[in-house]
């Protein structure tokens, strides 16, 4: 199936998105930060990434932004712990990513089969 690359800096999160997509057939790459994850986007090849969208050293919507500038367009699932974490106008970074083109997004904890679904959509757009 597809090459994914996961940015997440949580572990157990990490781990298990990770078993999900691959007992789905999907190859994946995880990285725990943003920086990393954006390089990672700009020296492979990935069908779709996920991201979650509040990282200890970028956000979301900033590699978003990034990958956009770099001209890195592949589908972009985004992730997030909730509601908790807001820009300066009072919306979500799941918000403000969903206002400027990403894929689809996921509010932890997210439905498995949902999230799947996302996933192989968002991979039959290559």
């Amino acid at each position: 199936m597809a090459q994914l690359l996961i940015i997440e800096d949580d572990l157990y999160t990490q781990n298990m998105i990770t078993t999900l997509l691959e007992r789905n057939g999907h190859n994946v790459k995880a990285v725990f930060d943003g920086f990393e994850g954006l390089k990672e986007l700009k020296d492979n090849v990935y069908a779709a990434v996920i991201i979650d969208m509040h990282l200890a050293d970028i956000d979301g919507p900033t590699i978003f932004k990034k990958m956009r500038e770099d001209s890195i367009t592949i589908p972009v699932i985004g992730i997030s712990g909730g509601g908790g974490f807001r820009t300066g106008k009072d919306m979500s970074l799941l918000e403000k990513v969903e206002n400027h083109g990403i894929f689809a997004t996921f509010q932890k904890p997210f439905d498995h089969k949902e999230f799947i679904q996302a996933v192989q959509e968002a991979t039959e757009l290559c």
